[in-house]
């Protein structure tokens, strides 16, 4: 009986699925697409300052190490966000989640994820939902660490030619505290440069729990109704026993603490709003299917993500009265003895 009912699933399986797509999927191939228009815009960008990186020639990849590089960073990784098909995952997310027009939504974005943070507000602005960003500007490994092209820098760019609509509220430096541990006094004062020139307002706060507050106060205030956090500053994360055990993805909520360091992810979510975690990147990209890093998509390589697949009702009836049918006739039997 085991036999049968494994057969009849496999049966079901492969030959039943009904194949569609999500009824958004239209709204993920846009996002997808503005997230690749603004790659190539920063890859031109950094050719016109002659700002390239050793790593190759994706205008999304810093260095591996700089001034203002705060930890170190997979390479992989950072090639893999690069990937604008980041962009369709998170419109499929943010339309789950309910977010459309008439919604804000919260986004802090490290510098060591560019893309991401790119990809993310590609998503929002294809909805026609209003960003409210939070941006730290120093970056691990290969991200935006390069001290002509931080992210600020990138944000400033997109706004002023690709027509990005939201720009950061404030910035901080990022690193221990979020005010620029562990950065060398010639990364501060790059980075204290590029919000110069970029016109972002900077805010150094004294503590970690201050930065936190911050960031929450701002959120608050502007009545999100969702958080998308791309890297792990800080502050975000929090310095609880907490938060290294944050998984990535969606949460719409969370166990929390009563550490006064706790980070802006468990704070939000004790608010009852949801979040997106966005860390590591592979096992996003496993969750998603998203495997291969690219600038230009076609239609077939959106799919698995945003393909819907479904088991058609008529096969599995008809396996269930198979399987009932079988069960009858092989029912062991009882017979009297006389």
């Amino acid at each position: 009986m085991a036999s049968t009912a494994m057969a009849l699933l496999a049966i079901v399986e492969i030959a039943f699925r009904d194949r569609g797509e999500y009824p958004n999927a239209e709204k993920m191939r846009r996002a997808s697409a503005q997230a690749a228009e603004w790659f190539q815009m920063i890859d031109q960008m950094k050719r016109e300052k002659n700002v390239r990186s050793s790593a190759g020639n994706a205008g999304m990849l810093g260095e591996e190490y700089s001034c203002i590089t705060t930890t170190l960073g997979s390479l992989d990784a950072k090639v893999t966000s690069a990937n604008p098909l980041f962009a369709a995952m998170f419109a499929r997310v943010l339309l789950e989640c309910g977010i459309d027009s008439s919604s804000s939504v919260g986004v802090t974005i490290s510098g060591s994820f560019p893309a991401a943070g790119i990809s993310a507000l590609a998503a929002i602005q294809t909805i026609g939902a209003r960003a409210v960003v939070v941006s730290s500007l120093g970056a691990s490994t290969y991200g935006a660490n390069q001290p002509e092209a931080t992210w600020i820098d990138m944000e400033r760019w997109l706004c002023d030619r690709g027509g990005l609509q939201s720009h950061s509220s404030f910035v901080t430096l990022g690193g221990e505290g979020d005010s620029g541990g562990g950065i060398p006094e010639e990364g501060i004062a790059q980075l204290l440069r590029a919000a110069d020139r970029c016109g972002a307002e900077l805010f150094i706060p004294r503590t970690l729990e201050e930065s936190i507050e911050h960031r929450y106060e701002l959120f608050v205030k502007e009545k999100i109704a969702m958080l998308i956090n791309i890297g792990g500053n800080q502050s975000v994360l929090g310095g609880c026993r907490h938060a290294s055990s944050i998984s990535n993805g969606l949460h719409r909520s969370m166990v929390s603490c009563d550490d006064s360091d706790r980070g802006l992810l468990l704070r939000i979510a004790e608010a009852g709003i949801p979040v997106f975690h966005f860390l590591n990147v592979k096992q996003l990209a496993t969750a998603y299917r998203i495997t291969r890093h690219h600038t230009e998509l076609s239609d077939d390589e959106l799919m698995p993500i945003s393909e819907m697949r479904g088991v058609e009702r008529l096969p599995v009836v008809l396996a269930l009265i198979v399987l009932g049918a079988a069960v009858a006739i092989l029912r062991p039997r009882n017979h009297r003895s006389t």
